[in-house]
């Protein structure tokens, strides 16, 4: 079957996507940013390298509650310990000086990518999403992920994954695998709806947390 070549770094991976990511290191600094995360954040990727994520972020729950302590992340602890996190929502100042909404998800690194040991990508909602998250009481910390079964993908879905985890664009890809843009095109859609995800952040995210890599192998 398809094998990947090469382990696709961090830059690779997350700088095509439309969704703001960041890595920690041990220390839980951040030692890596896509340029998205520097559009929220409102500073350079040099100003924001090297700091703790919750000097950054100083987020809270949709609850009001705050969330980012510098000696207590609930996220970094689970994942350290071997936890798949379920994504969830936080409030988090916008570079324009108002709140951001986002839906945030969380992975252990492979350890190709150290320093960074986990990633965390950051994905706007809605305030109407927020509410409705909120009245149904899941608004609060990232809870474990229960473990279930996969949707199973095909063997080219499994290919236009791979192609996607490395960062290759979409034209990229289809020329690799010898396909039409549009036939492209039509196997991510198929992709997501079959995760039910919306980003390609989400899909790495996922791919990473499921292992659906290994099944390329």
């Amino acid at each position: 079957m398809h094998t990947v070549a090469a382990a696709p770094t961090l830059a690779d991976v997350f700088s095509y996507v439309a969704d703001a990511a960041f890595a920690l290191d041990g220390n839980r600094r951040i030692v890596f940013v896509n340029e998205p995360f520097t559009r929220l954040c409102g500073e350079s990727a040099d100003a924001l390298l090297g700091r703790p994520c919750s000097h950054v972020l100083d987020g809270h729950t949709l609850s009001g509650k705050p969330f980012c302590q510098q000696d207590c992340c609930p996220v970094f602890r689970q994942i350290q310990g071997q936890e798949a996190v379920q994504n969830f929502e936080m409030a988090v100042p916008h570079a324009v000086g108002e709140t951001a909404w986002v839906n945030i998800g969380a992975f252990r690194a492979p350890p190709e990518w150290r320093p960074a040991v986990v990633v965390l990508t950051l994905r706007p909602i809605n305030l109407h999403r927020a509410a409705a998250r909120l009245m149904h009481g899941n608004a609060g910390a990232p809870q474990r992920v229960e473990t279930q079964d996969a949707p199973s993908l095909t063997r080219r879905e499994l290919q236009v994954l791979c192609g996607i985890v490395q960062g290759k664009r979409t034209r990229e890809i289809a020329a690799q695998l010898h396909i039409s843009y549009t036939t492209m095109r039509n196997h991510v859609r198929h992709i997501f709806a079959k995760l039910g995800l919306h980003s390609r952040a989400e899909l790495v995210q996922h791919a990473f947390r499921c292992g659906l890599l290994r099944q390329e192998r």
